[in-house]
């Protein structure tokens, strides 16, 4: 099996026995702590400081310390799985079958459903592969009425074993694109996470194998912030610089025993580089009235385009054709609102199986944005509200330890640049876990009968009253 090429990395002598081997089986050379990963990287201008990042439902419209380079090298020990050996172009899916679409259909509501739930005013990037990946490994170790949530939340319909076997085969499809050309993906999974708590061995063992996510120790308690810069170097490092600090200052907890995280990188240059002495300002248009001054990047060009409606749907050429990067545009600066209310999975594919070639005058922005959001509320808002509470998740697939285990935040950083050359895009989600050894619900004190009561003075133990209760009315 090829599932081990959906981590960024290949990783030698993974854990293999009980629960006490599952340990620094994953140990990147290098990853001692904040580090600095510059040399990790041909990004000489980014800036790799463990900087915190508020969490908003919009995007960071400061320049974000990086340009548009080629795909930044595999980090030293590691090696990238794209290179010699991978099937020639063009590639297509491992199996058409009747799984593989359910879970494509599955997931595509998925996103959608997702999408919906971010500020429709706000600047938003997300990454909707990368959330389902990062609950698709949470899925993995859920029981109960968690798993049913989870099941119905990532729109899973066949059975349990053909859904994992056809996503990994997917996202192995995914990570093959458009090797000879120049576009780049890149998937990575990771468990972070205390080797003491009582992890169920199947549970690390379909990560790591199916998932590509092998279990590295971290120690979370008393600080948990050495163990959080490590989780940011792994994530700075999968996206190449581009998703800086996953997790904030005191983002993680004490009581954090797991952190569970992917990250995913593309970068795409287009198929006809448009040439910057041509990029010039402009006004952009914007929805309450008014513009903003932009620079434009102009060519004209041969694209895929439709109008389904009072809009235009068009696919921007990416070289090797293997990814799709579409834009649709509505006539009015104001028409948004109307065209995501008939925005759907089946609505999207119809529009873009309806697009033809048609030579055009292109004017695209040259900008970049970034959005950090906690998906827990999107996901509540989905059905999934279980996972998310102390008393009634059920994550017992995962471990075997007495203390319960939830989920306290769901990261999620997105990021896209685009410029004269292609685009690049991140993202990182991370799972943060935690538990609390007296979090069990306590023994019920109903105080509904006659009583008596003492009020005393715990300095010199001398009783100030004492009485007697039989009706409180």
């Amino acid at each position: 099996m090829r599932h081990w090429a959906l981590c960024g990395l290949v990783v030698a002598g993974c854990a293999s026995g009980g629960k006490s081997e599952v340990a620094d089986d994953a140990l990147l050379p290098g990853d001692t702590g904040d580090t600095d990963l510059a040399a990790d990287t041909d990004r000489a201008d980014t800036d790799l400081a463990d900087t915190d990042v508020a969490d908003t439902d919009g995007t960071d419209t400061a320049a974000l310390g990086v340009g548009l380079p080629a795909f930044c090298p595999a980090p030293a020990g590691d090696t990238d799985v794209g290179g010699a050996g991978e099937p020639a172009l063009p590639r297509t899916i491992t199996s058409a079958t009747g799984d593989t679409l359910a879970v494509i259909d599955g997931l595509s509501a998925f996103d959608f459903r997702l999408f919906a739930q971010t500020n429709p005013s706000a600047n938003t990037v997300i990454s909707p592969l990368s959330v389902s990946v990062a609950l698709a490994m949470t899925w993995e170790g859920a029981e109960g009425a968690t798993e049913t949530e989870l099941t119905s939340a990532l729109g899973i319909t066949i059975p349990a074993a053909d859904w994992r076997t056809s996503l990994v085969d997917l996202l192995a499809d995914v990570e093959g694109t458009s090797r000879t050309t120049g576009a780049h993906v890149n998937l990575a999974n990771q468990l972070f996470g205390d080797a003491s708590f009582g992890w169920r061995q199947d549970f690390t063992d379909r990560c790591r194998d199916d998932w590509g996510a092998p279990f590295r120790a971290l120690i979370f308690t008393p600080d948990p912030d050495p163990a959080r810069l490590q989780i940011n170097d792994w994530a700075r490092r999968q996206t190449c610089g581009l998703i800086p600090s996953l997790f904030p200052q005191g983002a993680l907890s004490p009581d954090t025993p797991l952190v569970l995280a992917n990250a995913l990188l593309v970068e795409a240059d287009w198929s006809t580089v448009f040439d910057e002495s041509a990029t010039a300002s402009g006004d952009f248009h914007l929805a309450g009235g008014g513009t903003r001054s932009v620079e434009f990047m102009n060519a004209e060009l041969t694209l895929a385009s439709t109008r389904p409606g009072s809009f235009t749907v068009a696919q921007l050429p990416l070289d090797g054709e293997e990814l799709g990067f579409w834009v649709i545009v509505p006539d009015a600066a104001d028409g948004l609102p109307a065209i995501e209310a008939a925005w759907t999975p089946s609505a999207f594919a119809g529009w873009t199986a309806a697009a033809t070639q048609t030579r055009v005058d292109l004017f695209f922005p040259k900008f970049q944005q970034r959005t950090t959001k906690d998906m827990v509320a999107p996901l509540q808002a989905m059905g999934v509200s279980t996972l998310f509470d102390s008393l009634q998740a059920n994550l017992s697939g995962m471990t075997d330890a007495a203390d319960p285990l939830w989920v306290s935040q769901i990261a999620h950083q997105a990021v896209i640049v685009f410029d004269e050359r292609g685009l690049s895009a991140a993202a990182a989600t991370g799972v943060a876990f935690v538990t609390d050894t007296a979090s069990a619900p306590p023994p019920e004190l109903r105080v509904d009968r006659p009583f008596l009561f003492v009020l005393r003075d715990e300095l010199t133990g001398l009783i100030l009253f004492m009485g007697r209760t039989v009706d409180p009315t």
